[in-house]
């Protein structure tokens, strides 16, 4: 898969790229680097002379981490992720689904209101692989043993759907929907 395709994931992250500028993939960094500087707040990079892949700059991307561990960015009030594993954890939200084919299981502006969830052939808009079903652990972040009403909005078929379901004793929500795109 295309790393560019992914940048949302690295919303409330900071990110630095190391490369040589002998380096046998520096075209497709190159490529990151003009539209990543364009749609991510915390993205730098830095090109050091040689064909070194994996050690350019290793000091400098040390200080890197070390600085963002000491002074690590806000989590963002809104987020997107897309994972290509079947089951996967991001900001205290859990995923799992019954995938057995190669795919993109993506949330988007996922806040403490909602979220949009789909799961994709390939990016950005490969085939919904309707299929699959996902499951959807929130963090524990409403009321315990509550009801709460999910308004659920598949707009690949157009129709709305309303259920009840109660949170759990930490105060999470367990969504469960298909791999179409669901406004949630």
């Amino acid at each position: 898969y295309r790393h560019m395709n992914m940048f949302k994931n690295y919303g409330g992250v900071n990110v630095r790229l190391h490369y040589g500028d002998q380096d046998f993939i520096r075209d497709y960094h190159g490529d990151l680097n003009r539209v990543w500087t364009q749609v991510m707040d915390k993205y730098e990079y830095r090109i050091y002379p040689g064909d070194l892949h994996t050690t350019s700059g290793l000091g400098e991307m040390f200080e890197f981490a070390f600085n963002t561990f000491k002074d690590p960015p806000k989590k963002p009030s809104r987020w997107s992720h897309i994972d290509v594993y079947p089951e996967f954890s991001v900001w205290d939200y859990t995923v799992t689904s019954d995938r057995n084919v190669p795919g993109f299981t993506l949330l988007e502006n996922v806040n403490e209101r909602g979220f949009r969830s789909s799961v994709r052939e390939f990016l950005p808009n490969g085939e919904v692989l309707a299929f699959v079903t996902l499951s959807i652990t929130t963090p524990a972040i409403y009321e315990k043993n509550q009801l709460y009403t999910i308004n659920d909005f598949d707009i690949k078929s157009m129709k709305a759907f309303r259920s009840t379901i109660r949170s759990d004793n930490q105060g999470r929500l367990k969504i469960a929907v298909n791999g179409s795109v669901h406004e949630i």
